[in-house]
This record gives structure tokens, C-alpha cells and sequence, in this order.
């Protein structure tokens, strides 16, 4: 249980320093009581981080009708007022019901349903220059009999305005990248100007990362960058940046042709160019209970943080000749 509070936490100090205003100041989680009204075991959980002490406040929503199932993003106000969350399938806004025209975001689930699978595969932003826009990132699995599965990357806007001020979605489901993309990465970072976005999704099998821009004119493809070496496919895992946005690490599991690895990338992020340097890549112990693992960073970004389902692993951040991290644990719990 100490394990599980502790990354916890972690992950709320570095996500919240992502954005300099209150846009990710509620969570939601959890699953809704549509299929049992009367079991209380089930229903959404959400966490307020907008108190006086700065501790989050957590309480219980029975009313609502949304599934996260693993999929889950959700955005508030500059203020920290709540809006709207998405778990990969559609969109539910503040009064718990359907966001307009935000059905079938998926394609093959309808309103209430689960929503998606993929643990990094919804990501809202505000859209840098609009108060009253925010963008929504997400991926949709698509199953071949031939390929596997193929993960696209889309995009859809919602704005709020006097005839829906719960909002509607005005442009739904933008093709970005047709893809094998890996479930353990879309994350985004701000750019160095304080305004725009740098958004990044990464393959599945290989060590590449799609690079995209942004900002008050719209997304923009800006570079698909590759390194040396093979990713395995179908691993479970988390993809984060720093809070000061130099480092970006990728923490995945595989459990395939008995490779049986959980692995770290680890890079340096130019917040002006977008370019990803300094790939530091390290193995760490696979169990069967270790399949699916999460990361984070300290406040100070002087420690970098991988956990699975029963360890948690701290590690020292290096500058040298180029940063990276020691090739061992410092501590592991």
C-alpha cells in the first residue's frame, strides 16, 4: 500500500507542474454504478487538487455514467473548475451528460460505454491562445488480421461559447499518424515560449518517437525521430517528461518470445527544437507480476522513479558529458 501512495503522489507533483494555471486540477477515475445502481463498490472517484493546504480532496460521484476503463484524461477551467472528461470513447461534460456532438469519438462504442483500452491513448490540452478552446489527443485501435494492431493518433476540438456552455465538439476526429503506435506513450510538454506544445507519440517496435507542434494556428507534424536499437512490441507502460521538460523517459514491460525485460528509455528534450538527444537505455527485473510499469520524476528532476505491480525503483540523474542516469538503482522498495 506505501508503494502504491507514494507514486501516487509523485505523479501528482510532476503533473501538476506541467501546466502554469489550474487546467489539471481534477481528476476523475474509476467506474459508473449504470449496471448496479445499488452496489457502492463501484462509481467515480474524483481528486481536487484546488485547496487552501494544497492536499487533494477526494469524494465520490454516483451520478455519473462514464467508464474509464483504462483510458482517462479530463480538463478543468483556468480557475480549476471542472469541464470535461474523455475516456477514449466519447466525451461527458460537467452535468454528467454527453459533451454534443462527442458520440462515437472511437468509432465502434456509443454512449455509455467503457471506452478505450490504451493505458496513454487520451491527452487534452487548452489551445494556446483560446480560453474558451482545449484540444483532445487520442488514439483508436484498429485490429488486422494480417498487421495486429494498428493504433491511429487523431485529434478533436471542443469550445465553449453562450449557446453551449457545457461545450461541443466542433471538429471530431482528425487523422495525425496511421501507425503501430506503443500504448505507453502520448504525453505532451510546453515549449520553451511558454505558449505552445510539443506533443509526442512513439512505435510500438521500434525506438521512435513522433514529434508534433502545438499552437494558436493548429497541429503540425515537426519530426519523426528514430535511435538505434529494437523496442518489443506490446509492452505495457508510461512515458513522461521532467517538470523542468529536459528529460523524457519511457518505462515499458515485454513479455514476448521470452525476452522478458522491463526497460527504460532515457533523453535529453530541447523544449525549442522538439529534438529528442542522449538515449540512455537500462533493463530492470521482470516478474510475472512486474508486467505493467509507470514512471515519474522528483520535483527538483534530480530523481527519476519506475514502478511496477510490486517494486518501486529510484534513480540518481547524472550530468556529465551528457546527462543520464546511473546504470543501477539507488533505492528500490
Amino acid at each position: 500500500m506505501k508503494k502504491h501512495t507514494l507514486l501516487l503522489l509523485l505523479f501528482s507533483i510532476s503533473h501538476l507542474s506541467s501546466f502554469s494555471q489550474k487546467h489539471d486540477f481534477n481528476w476523475l477515475l474509476g467506474y459508473s454504478t449504470r449496471d448496479n445502481p445499488f452496489d457502492t463498490a463501484w462509481g467515480i472517484t474524483k481528486i481536487d487538487f484546488d485547496t487552501p493546504d494544497g492536499n487533494p480532496l477526494m469524494s465520490y460521484n454516483g451520478n455519473k455514467k462514464i467508464d474509464f476503463h483504462i483510458a482517462c484524461t479530463s480538463i478543468s477551467d483556468v480557475y480549476g473548475r471542472y469541464l470535461f472528461s474523455c475516456n477514449g470513447a466519447y466525451i461527458e461534460d460537467s452535468l454528467d451528460q454527453l459533451l454534443k456532438n462527442s458520440d462515437l469519438l472511437a468509432g465502434n462504442y456509443s454512449y455509455p460505454d467503457d471506452g478505450e483500452s490504451t493505458p496513454q491513448g487520451v491527452l487534452i490540452l487548452p489551445y494556446p491562445g483560446f480560453y474558451d478552446k482545449f484540444i483532445l489527443f487520442h488514439k483508436e485501435d484498429i485490429f488486422l488480421n494480417d498487421y495486429g494492431i494498428v493504433s491511429n493518433l487523431l485529434y478533436s476540438v471542443v469550445e465553449f461559447n453562450k449557446q453551449y456552455p457545457t461545450g461541443i465538439m466542433t471538429q471530431k476526429r482528425i487523422s495525425l499518424v496511421k501507425d503501430s503506435l506503443d500504448s505507453a506513450c502520448l504525453t505532451a510538454v510546453k515549449h520553451a515560449n511558454g505558449r505552445d506544445w510539443w506533443v509526442l507519440v512513439s512505435e510500438d517496435n521500434q525506438i521512435s518517437y513522433y514529434v508534433f507542434l502545438l499552437s494558436n494556428t493548429g497541429v503540425q507534424f515537426v519530426s519523426k525521430q528514430t535511435f538505434p536499437g529494437r523496442k518489443v512490441g506490446g509492452g505495457v507502460g508510461q512515458t513522461f517528461f521532467s517538470n523542468d521538460g529536459k528529460y523524457l523517459a519511457t518505462a515499458t514491460s515485454d513479455d514476448y518470445l521470452q525476452t522478458r525485460f522491463n526497460n527504460i528509455y532515457f533523453f535529453t528534450f530541447d523544449r525549442c527544437s522538439g529534438i529528442l538527444d542522449n538515449l540512455n537505455y537500462i533493463k530492470y527485473p521482470y516478474h510475472d507480476e512486474t508486467w505493467a510499469t509507470g514512471c515519474s520524476f522528483s520535483p527538483d528532476n534530480k530523481l527519476f522513479y519506475v514502478v511496477t505491480a510490486d517494486s518501486l525503483y529510484q534513480y540518481s540523474i547524472v550530468a556529465v558529458s551528457y546527462t543520464h542516469l546511473r546504470a543501477h538503482e539507488t533505492d528500490s522498495y
